[in-house]
């Protein structure tokens, strides 16, 4: 199954702003990269459309802020994309946008944090992880 994405982006709807600069980046070095905005069409589902377009991606992106901490969606998107990550060995990565600790439901799990670190640095890093 092939979405043509090859990252999928996961975020709270109060993060959006941050997302659009955060994909067009992304996008600059090559990556196709989906996110709600683009999943689905006219007779899909918009759930069904975004998990096929999970199941069809090759990695994933959780951005942490204090908004996505809080969305019942994106733990549900968590749930999906961590099963992925741990069955498929599909690549998995948690960026923080904010200077917070963790969500609860990534305790222990390394972010990459865009809140605090050069923001150039960690795009260049986060392409190259997941070209690999």
């Amino acid at each position: 199954m092939s979405s043509g994405y090859e990252v999928f982006v996961s975020y709270a709807p109060e993060d959006d702003c941050w997302v659009q600069t955060f994909v067009r980046r992304l996008r600059d070095e090559g990556l196709r990269v989906a996110y709600d905005r683009l999943v689905g069409g006219p007779d899909d589902p918009v759930r069904h459309s975004l998990e096929q377009t999970i199941l069809a991606t090759a990695a994933s992106i959780v951005v942490c802020s204090r908004a996505s901490a809080a969305s019942p969606w994106v733990h549900e998107e968590y749930g999906v994309l961590m099963r992925r990550a741990a069955e498929d060995g599909r690549a998995f990565v948690p960026v923080g946008i904010e200077d917070i600790a963790p969500p609860g439901f990534l305790t222990g799990t390394p972010l990459l944090d865009f809140g605090i670190d050069d923001y150039d640095a960690l795009i260049n890093l986060l392409v190259s992880a997941l070209r690999r």
